[in-house]
């Protein structure tokens, strides 16, 4: 599967990619770029900053992933970004 986790690079982030990457899937980080990650060439990386919807839309609005992962949702507007924003037709699980 296509996966996308946003927020990557944090202390569950860093755990659900190495699961993922483990079972075999197409994995990509979104994150501001400034935590360090050891996965190397095994996942596709975009910096993004999640509170600006235009580069959110610059980032994902002509992509697919089959299952999107938000590690940095903190409240209701958190999950409105991803939802509303930039992938209003796939399914979203916010943890």
């Amino acid at each position: 599967m296509k996966i996308l986790v946003l927020g990557g690079t944090g202390f569950f982030g860093r755990r659900l990619v190495h699961l993922l990457l483990g079972d075999g899937h197409d994995v990509t980080i979104a994150t501001r770029g400034q935590t360090p990650d050891f996965f190397r060439d095994a996942v596709t990386r975009i910096k993004v900053d999640r509170t600006n919807h235009d580069a959110m839309m610059e980032a994902f609005g002509n992509c697919y992933y089959d299952v999107v992962y938000n590690q940095i949702c903190f409240n209701p507007q958190d999950a409105e970004i991803t939802e509303d924003d930039f992938m209003p037709e796939q399914y979203s699980y916010e943890i």
